[in-house]
């Protein structure tokens, strides 16, 4: 059984990676999830994988954001625990600035699992057709 305040740490580590996701701060963002860390994100198209594996790779990407944008932020809108299971599930929503100077917002729903007290899957769901050109 999920008490209260497993649910309540869960929750604050997916609003603690949504912030290091904005700030492409990698280090932040690693001592949130596992080292076998999967990322899945079935709608992705090129530049971004489908899917990804393992923590410190993950970070590096997200590190390299910033290579993309020049602001970017990321934020729950809603937030869903799973009683019963190491899973939160969130609604959020972006908006940023590339660095050739057009804008992307878009919306999602992320499904993170969790093992340890880290996050070990992060599956993301989004509309990949307001996804830039990044060439």
């Amino acid at each position: 059984m999920q008490t209260k305040d497993k649910a309540a740490s869960m929750q604050a580590a997916v609003v603690e990676l949504l912030s290091a996701i904005s700030a492409s701060d990698g280090p932040r963002f690693r001592s949130l999830v596992t080292h076998d860390l999967r990322n899945e994100m079935p709608f992705a198209r090129d530049p971004f994988p489908k899917e990804s594996e393992g923590g410190d790779q993950i970070a590096e990407k997200i590190t390299g954001a910033k290579r993309l944008f020049t602001a970017f932020t990321l934020a729950a809108t809603e937030i869903y625990p799973v009683p019963g299971m190491d899973v939160v599930i969130i609604e959020a929503m972006s908006n940023g600035t590339l660095v050739g100077g057009k804008t992307y917002a878009n919306q999602y729903v992320f499904i993170f699992r969790f093992r340890d007290g880290k996050i070990c899957g992060w599956r993301e769901y989004f509309d990949p057709y307001r996804l830039p050109d990044f060439e």
